[in-house]
């Protein structure tokens, strides 16, 4: 947990009041490959923070071909965090 407030301090400035009661709402979860973390159309409500493994990013064109834009590997020792 102490990964993840670093990380967080460094993205905003935030009190420590404020970040414990932001990681109150956060949990860890697991998700299985290939499983979608957004659907097209939709706004997601949730900021996640890979623990293990590996996040593709990518979009769908109008020909339904698939286009990586981004791979992400796990940040140090960060879990997936939902909100």
């Amino acid at each position: 947990m102490d990964q993840l407030k670093n990380t967080i301090r460094q993205m905003i400035g935030i009190s420590e009041p404020e970040l414990n009661d932001f990681l109150h709402l956060c949990y860890p979860k697991n998700y299985s490959k290939k499983t979608s973390l957004s659907k097209p159309g939709s706004i997601p409500n949730e900021i996640f923070f890979i623990g293990k493994g590996l996040v593709r990013v990518l979009i769908t064109d109008k020909k339904g071909l698939e286009h990586t834009i981004r791979l992400q590997w796990k940040i140090s020792s960060l879990r997936i965090m939902q909100i």
